[in-house]
C-alpha cells in the first residue's frame, strides 16, 4: 500500500515538473520574440507630399551586416511616358531610418511599357547590389534587368541583361558586364507553323568586349536609351 502511494507521489511530481518546464519554456520564447520586436526599426519614413509608395524592399547594400531599406515612389512629376519615379534608399541610424540617397531615372515612367502596362516589375537586393527588373511592349516584347552597386561613393551601373523578342521571327539577348567589359550576345531566328507554334530556331552566339572609360551613374540613367553595337553584324541593342 505504502509502495503504491509512493509511486503515485513520484508520478504527480513528474507531471507538475513537466508542466512547469513547459510554461518556463513558453515564457522564454515569448521574451525572445519581444526582444526581437524591440530590435526592429520603427517605420519613421514619411512619404513625400504628392508621392505614392509603389514598392519597398530591404537588404544589406554596403556590406556592414545592417539592412538598408529601398522604396520606389510614383512622383507628382509627369512626362510624355506618364508619372516619373524616384528610388529612395534609407540607412538605419541608431534605430531611425535616415535618407541615404535618392535617384531619378533608373525606374522607367509609368506608361513606358506600352500595351503591356506599367514596365516596373521589382527590385531585388543581391550581393549588395540593386537589381531592377522592367519589361514591356506589344507584339515586340522587351525585358530589362540592370544591376547597380555603390562604389567610390556613387551608385554605378555594373551589369545589364536585355531581351528583345518578336514572336515567330527573332529573339535577342545581351548579357553585359560593364565592370569587365565582357558581353555575350545571343541571337535566335524563330520559325513557327501556321498555328503560331514554334517549329524551329537557329541560334548564334557572339562574345564581345566593350570596356567603358567610366561606368554610368544610376542617377539620371535612362534604361534602353544606350546603344550597344554587335561587332560584325548590323544588330544594335539598346541597354
Amino acid at each position: 500500500m505504502k509502495s503504491g502511494l509512493y509511486t503515485l507521489i513520484i508520478a504527480l511530481f513528474f507531471i507538475f515538473s513537466c508542466g512547469a518546464n513547459s510554461n518556463s519554456s513558453k515564457s522564454t520564447t515569448d521574451i525572445d520574440q519581444n526582444v526581437q520586436k524591440s530590435k526592429q526599426v520603427p517605420d519613421t519614413i514619411t512619404t513625400p507630399a504628392g508621392f505614392i509608395k509603389m514598392y519597398e524592399t530591404s537588404g544589406d547594400l554596403d556590406k556592414d551586416n545592417v539592412e538598408e531599406k529601398v522604396i520606389v515612389y510614383n512622383t507628382n512629376a509627369k512626362s510624355d511616358m506618364g508619372s516619373l519615379r524616384e528610388i529612395h534608399i534609407f540607412k538605419n541610424d541608431n534605430g531611425q531610418w535616415k535618407l541615404w540617397h535618392k535617384s531619378k531615372g533608373a525606374v522607367l515612367p509609368s506608361e513606358h511599357g506600352g500595351l503591356s502596362g506599367d514596365p516596373f516589375r521589382k527590385i531585388d537586393i543581391k550581393n549588395s547590389t540593386l537589381v531592377i527588373d522592367q519589361s514591356g511592349g506589344s507584339r515586340d516584347k522587351w525585358n530589362f534587368k540592370h544591376i547597380y552597386r555603390f562604389q567610390n561613393n556613387k551608385w554605378k551601373l555594373i551589369g545589364a541583361t536585355i531581351i528583345n523578342e518578336t514572336p515567330c521571327m527573332e529573339k535577342n539577348k545581351l548579357d553585359y558586364n560593364l565592370s569587365t567589359g565582357k558581353a555575350i550576345f545571343l541571337k535566335e531566328i524563330l520559325k513557327c507553323d501556321t498555328n503560331g507554334k514554334l517549329k524551329s530556331s537557329k541560334k548564334q552566339t557572339i562574345n564581345i568586349t566593350k570596356k567603358l572609360k567610366e561606368l554610368p551613374d544610376m542617377d539620371g540613367y535612362y534604361p534602353g536609351d544606350n546603344e550597344f553595337e554587335i561587332d560584325g553584324t548590323e544588330d544594335i541593342i539598346y541597354y
